[in-house]
């Protein structure tokens, strides 16, 4: 975030002489027009979108953009909480493929209780 604030002291540095100098001052509107070039193709190389998004966008977008990431965490972690579901009940058995697969605690609770009655 310090860069983005050294690069916007920079553009208001350029604005400030621009102002000060009466000369230089006519071309003042070219200036604010150069910001957007600025915005749009000098920042995303220095900038991730997400980080772009969070500093110069309005509060709905943000708002949106949160709600989807928090979305799309929570699909992933139910996917891998059904995965590992499916190889507890399956004693590590992929029904589909007929092979075995590790469970997260290196197999199903059943393979342990069996190997105890052994």
């Amino acid at each position: 975030m310090h860069t983005f604030t050294a690069i916007q002291l920079l553009i208001f540095a350029g604005l400030y002489v621009v102002i000060a100098t009466k000369t230089l001052a006519i071309t003042f509107p070219f200036f604010i027009l150069a910001c957007i070039p600025i915005r749009l193709y000098i920042l995303p190389k220095y900038f991730t979108e997400e980080e772009l998004l969070f500093i110069d966008s309005d509060e709905d977008a943000i708002n949106e953009f949160l709600t989807n990431q928090n979305m799309h965490e929570s699909t992933a972690r139910g996917y891998q909480n059904a995965k590992l579901h499916k190889a507890e009940v399956t004693g590590g058995m992929d029904v589909e493929k007929g092979d075995k697969t590790m469970a997260a605690g290196g197999g199903s609770d059943i393979d342990d209780a069996l190997a105890e009655n052994s």
